[in-house]
């Protein structure tokens, strides 16, 4: 087959005469009149995909290094230099992928939220509705776990949100607002469901959920960030049983 161009857009011809579009192509590095055979297409096609790994690797690459900088300096100090230093690019590359230190930690943020939305999109749903007691603590017990390993495995995010965000303004302050307003939307309407369906005596289904959110909250931040360590099997036990001992969860024999 021969690549060949006609008003700017490159397509296949083949030997024969026959032809047919292929705009994709032109992101390709083809030579008009060159002659390609099945292999060496797949070649250029590799190659696409190494650039595009490349790109997405250094992309992550700047994400991992400012995760690791804004832990170090506080996001107030942190600087673009600090986060290129560490990522050992130079700094208009930081400007390839991202505006701004806002711009890059405000998507850090966004991938914790997108990693605990995923928990509740996976587990949460149904949580305080099922048939029997044990079922409904089974079902909160995976949920606690669930967002126990995502807090575990982004805890220096968990960390820059929770200990920085509360107390300051702009910026931080919006995004810990967004996820605080986001995930309490998102428990109440567990509560509700568990509520309406009288398998929980409380009756304040936005109420429940801001002490939900804040109990799980605070306490993860002070056993793993105060205190150091966490007991994971033994804390998922004792925050269901609070949990229900709140809500008042209706046993099997009531």
């Amino acid at each position: 087959m021969i690549v060949n161009e006609h008003h700017g857009v490159r397509f296949w011809q083949k030997i024969d005469g026959d032809h047919f579009a292929v705009p994709v192509l032109s992101r390709l590095q083809f030579i008009p009149g060159e002659v390609l055979t099945p292999l060496s297409f797949f070649d250029k096609m590799t190659d696409m995909s190494v650039i595009k790994n490349a790109k997405e690797d250094k992309r992550q690459l700047l994400l991992d290094a400012a995760v690791r900088v804004f832990h170090e300096k506080g996001f107030q100090k942190a600087r673009v230099s600090d986060i290129v230093a560490a990522a050992g690019v130079a700094q208009g590359t930081f400007y390839l992928y991202f505006k701004s230190k806002e711009n890059i930690f405000t998507e850090i943020c966004d991938a914790f939220m997108g990693r605990l939305s995923l928990v509740f999109s996976r587990y949460a749903p149904g949580t305080f509705a099922g048939d029997e007691a044990g079922e409904i603590r089974r079902k909160v017990g995976t949920f606690i776990r669930g967002l126990i390993t995502v807090y575990r495995e982004n805890i220096v995010v968990a960390e820059l949100l929770f200990r920085e965000g509360a107390g300051q303004g702009g910026l931080f302050r919006e995004i810990y607002e967004d996820i605080f307003i986001h995930f309490i939307a998102l428990v109440r309407d567990q509560v509700a469901e568990g509520i309406a369906k009288g398998k929980l005596r409380f009756t304040d289904p936005e109420t429940a959920a801001v002490f939900l959110f804040g109990v799980f909250e605070r306490s993860m931040f002070y056993f793993t960030l105060i205190r150091g360590e966490l007991d994971e099997e033994r804390y998922e036990k004792q925050l269901t049983e609070f949990i229900f001992n709140g809500l008042g969860l209706q046993t099997d024999r009531e």
